[in-house]
């Protein structure tokens, strides 16, 4: 099947949904898959521009380090 015939399968197939959720979830698909998020997340966008600053300035520590400490602290 080409491609314009499978979309156009698919928009004939979604014109006959009425599942609130399951348009949404098309619609997020859509969204991402074009490059959108569908819901802007700040406080996400701020937490990892705060994580790449503190690797950039080594005030981070290697997983394997922070793992030995834990185990440490909580063993038996």
């Amino acid at each position: 099947m080409n491609i314009s015939l499978e979309k156009e399968e698919i928009i004939q197939r979604f014109r006959q949904v009425y599942d609130e959720n399951l348009i949404r979830a098309i619609k997020n698909l859509l969204d991402f898959a074009q490059g959108k998020s569908a819901v802007p997340d700040t406080a996400l966008d701020q937490s990892i521009q705060r994580g790449l600053r503190q690797a950039e300035e080594g005030a981070i520590r290697p997983h394997e380090q922070v793992m030995k400490e834990f185990r440490k602290r909580y063993e038996a």
